[in-house]
């Protein structure tokens, strides 16, 4: 977790209003207004935590001379390069599909773990 940190000095005691103008392109920006009361002498803290941007990733396994034709019951590792893990594991369906939804945006590497012989 990657933490940001904001300082603010010599504020009059009062009441204040925190509002995020920027994130991280992998975060959602949070416009939440965040009301802080100010005391003398004393230091406030207030926590803001941001949501990763998510999306979805469809895989086509084809066949490397003719890609019309579709590779079924092939299985894949889907690896994180941010996490430096393997994060799933995941199989085409009949059609050759992969379809994974709300996944962290960032750099994978599919990785194939075995193929379809044909008979």
């Amino acid at each position: 977790m990657k933490i940001g940190i904001a300082t603010f000095s010599n504020l009059k005691p009062g009441k204040y209003t925190l509002v995020e103008v920027a994130t991280n392109d992998n975060y959602i920006l949070d416009t939440t207004e965040n009301k802080v009361n100010v005391g003398y002498d004393v230091t406030v803290t207030k926590e803001i935590t941001n949501k990763h941007k998510e999306g979805n990733l469809k895989v086509y396994k084809v066949d490397k001379d003719n890609n019309e034709i579709r590779l079924g019951n092939v299985k894949f590792d889907l690896y994180s390069v941010e996490l430096d893990k393997v994060i799933g594991t995941y199989t085409t369906n009949v059609d050759g599909e992969i379809y994974i939804e709300n996944l962290r945006t960032g750099e994978y590497k599919l990785i194939e773990k075995n193929t379809r012989k044909m008979v």
